[in-house]
């Protein structure tokens, strides 16, 4: 379980336009039905309300790996795309429902803004018309030729990634009383222990057995012997130079 886990959390850095990590749970979350799952701490912690009512698009960004979002598109000229409070925000009366052109189910990908964990955001599309490019289709995600495209008539889209959100939130926290509660993390951090102490002294043994041999090796002794001078007692009268003698 834990393994499984583990190669989850990693397609969500990885690979996420896969969608492998999004079929591992098969649990069914409501997209209006709020989490009661304690939040995952920073930085996997959701964005602010602060940060939601004075961001910019591009900011940051989000990726769906678990679940598509729910995208709707409609007409409604109210929505305002200006900065301040409630920019970008969709509350109930965000349109009716004969206001909506299309509803589906959507991957995003680098969309950019993470407000959409929280509930959904709104957005002119005219004023946004590069939206599109963070939209996939999870059934044509494979098709290159098959580019996703807003409908003619809609104005304004409703992006929500609540559901996406909720089952990130639910695998960290597995993953986390995985490898807190996993028989396996004890024994493996007794071996790791265990070979560091024996590396240490197979280093310390080897570095005295260097010491050792090298003070008792003989030193070496010169090659040749020294030259001496000497004079010889001569019968002759007359003085003679000193003769050398090499001992050899």
């Amino acid at each position: 379980m834990f393994v499984t886990n583990l190669f989850t959390f990693i397609n969500l850095f990885t690979s996420p336009q896969n969608l492998i990590a999004r079929r591992w749970l098969t649990s069914n979350i409501d997209d209006n039905t709020d989490s009661d799952l304690p939040l995952v701490p920073i930085p996997f912690a959701p964005p602010s309300d602060e940060f939601c009512t004075s961001n910019s698009l591009g900011d940051d960004f989000y990726i769906s790996v678990f679940e598509p979002c729910k995208v709707v598109f409609f007409t409604n000229s109210s929505i305002s795309d200006s900065t301040g409070e409630g920019h970008y925000s969709c509350d109930d009366h965000a349109y009716e429902p004969n206001q909506v052109v299309s509803e589906a189910q959507l991957q995003v990908f680098m969309w950019p803004e993470s407000c959409v964990a929280n509930g959904p955001r709104c957005y002119l599309l005219k004023e946004n018309p590069d939206l599109v490019e963070y939209l996939i289709d999870p059934n044509n995600i494979y098709t290159v030729n098959d580019i996703f495209s807003f409908p003619e008539d809609a104005t304004a889209v409703s992006v929500s990634c609540v559901a996406d959100y909720a089952k990130f939130q639910k695998t960290m926290k597995t993953a986390q009383d995985d490898f807190s509660t996993s028989s396996l993390v004890h024994p493996l951090i007794g071996i790791t222990a265990l070979l560091g102490i024996l590396s240490l002294a197979v280093c310390l043994c080897g570095c005295g057995v260097m010491f050792c041999c090298c003070s008792q090796r003989p030193r070496n002794r010169p090659t040749y012997q020294p030259v001496v001078f000497s004079t010889v007692p001569s019968t002759d009268p007359k003085p003679s130079a000193p003769l050398y003698h090499a001992i050899i």
